[in-house]
């Protein structure tokens, strides 16, 4: 049976819970650069041990502020991964993904050099994309969020193949029942860089009509995504899984929404039989570490069920785009697709209170006011997801991780006023992603939210 236990590290500021469990995996949320004792952000080297960065350091060559400060961040971030790892009784070498938000690839190179310090990064499924928005604070250049292994073994997954497309990081890393797969760029094996036209697809070109993607971008986001989900299946097979195991997928888009449609006869083709559809969510949020890729997409299978129930798909198929569904589950555990505000039975946004369900708001949040639009768009998207759950037994209560999309940073005031009447045993792990934009269809729409949840 899996756990809703959730870790509060001693002395932090900040009012949300750092770690959420399952059975055979810990996730924390985002981990800012912010000393976790004092809450004071670390904004140069001269704000960290003597001699912490020192080896960092050793032949770098500084230009400007920016460099030393995401040297700094990055020893901070990933002190406190240690910090909370240690908290729950793990090494550093049972982490088996994270995901790095950065302000600048620039400083990845830099970012990379502290990483090597603490963990073993050939044996962590890793993501690592760009992130931006004029209403970010510039002074946090980086971001980390992590799973480990709690129970079972961790196995990692890698071939040459494969390391053409990841890197210096693993395919894949297997925790307990759960696969992590590193984020997979649309590289063309046969040319060692992304894809940039629908003829490279081969034999397969036939599959998809062309006629409406007229734009070099459009081309290439079809043949990308072509070349990303052919990896996925390949890292799959390494484990003896198949892209019907997929529990949930994530796209990282570096393109505008509008630009969306080229991926949708892909998966559709790939996701057509009702078990293999998955939890996705996709959004535009900025450029990954492959020059020339227009996505990375990340994504968690369920690859050694000991219990053998296997990967179930109880909820229909998303109206809007059909070859993904509202939530799977597998593993103890229900993963939810990113849910945006908008009701798809009109169809329409939610960006009023009075575009609510009174009932509905009384219900779920007691008596709380909503009076601004990122509330009624919170609750909104929370009642929807609740929906997901509840067709696998489970409900809110049980989440013990969520990542919220948020079009403007200057909202999350209101999105956690929501946040904590939904959960008032304490805001389950969270990392908040900021975005470009969110559905193709309703761009008002603003913010998106995924959970998981146990089961």
């Amino acid at each position: 049976m899996s756990t809703t236990q959730r870790t509060t590290m001693p002395q932090l500021p900040f009012d949300r819970h750092l770690v959420g469990h399952l059975d055979s995996v810990m996730f924390t949320g985002a981990l800012t650069p912010h000393d976790l004792t004092t809450g004071r952000l670390v904004r140069s080297t001269a704000d960290v041990p003597n001699g912490a960065t020192a080896d960092a350091k050793y032949g770098a060559m500084f230009l400007d502020i920016p460099g030393d400060a995401a040297l700094a961040q990055a020893w901070q971030i990933y002190t406190n991964l240690s910090t909370v790892l240690e908290a729950e009784g793990l090494p550093t070498s049972d982490l088996c993904r994270q995901r790095l938000l950065v302000r600048d690839l620039r400083d990845v190179p830099l970012i990379e050099r502290v990483m090597d310090q603490f963990i073993d990064a050939e044996t962590v499924a890793t993501t690592i994309v760009q992130i931006g928005g004029d209403d970010l604070d510039d002074s946090i250049r980086v971001q980390l969020e992590g799973a480990a292994v709690r129970e079972g073994e961790k196995e990692v997954y890698r071939s040459p193949e494969l390391d053409m497309v990841t890197g210096r990081y693993p395919a894949m890393v297997r925790a307990g029942q759960f696969g992590f797969v590193s984020a997979l760029p649309g590289i063309n094996p046969e040319t060692g860089v992304p894809a940039t036209g629908i003829d490279e697809l081969g034999e397969n070109v036939d599959l998809f009509d062309p006629s409406p993607y007229r734009s070099s971008l459009q081309k290439a986001i079809l043949a990308q995504t072509w070349f990303t989900f052919q990896h996925l299946r390949s890292t799959l097979e390494l484990s003896d899984a198949t892209l019907g195991d997929v529990l949930k997928v994530t796209g990282w888009l570096n393109f505008p929404m509008r630009d969306f449609d080229p991926m949708r006869p892909v998966r559709a083709h790939l996701f057509s039989e009702p078990r293999w559809k998955t939890a996705s969510t996709a959004l535009t949020v900025g450029p990954n570490t492959t020059e020339g890729a227009v996505h990375a997409f990340d994504a968690i299978a369920l690859i050694n069920d000991p219990h053998g129930r296997g990967k179930e798909v109880r909820t229909d198929p998303s109206l809007i785009v059909p070859y993904y569904v509202g939530a799977t589950s597998g593993g103890g555990a229900a993963f939810t697709c990113g849910e945006v505000p908008i009701d798809e039975d009109v169809p329409r946004a939610i960006n009023q209170p009075e575009e609510l369900d009174g009932s509905d708001r009384l219900i779920r949040f007691g008596r709380l006011d909503i009076p601004t639009g990122i509330e009624a768009r919170a609750a909104y998207v929370y009642e929807k997801l609740e929906g997901h759950l509840r067709h696998y037994g489970s409900s809110l209560d049980k989440v013990v991780y969520q990542v919220v999309y948020l079009e403007d940073m200057r909202e999350i005031a209101g999105l956690e006023l929501v946040s904590r009447s939904v959960f008032p045993d304490g805001v389950p792990a969270t990392t908040t992603v900021p975005i470009g934009e969110t559905s193709p269809f309703w761009q008002e729409s603003r913010l998106e939210i995924e959970v998981i949840a146990t089961t």
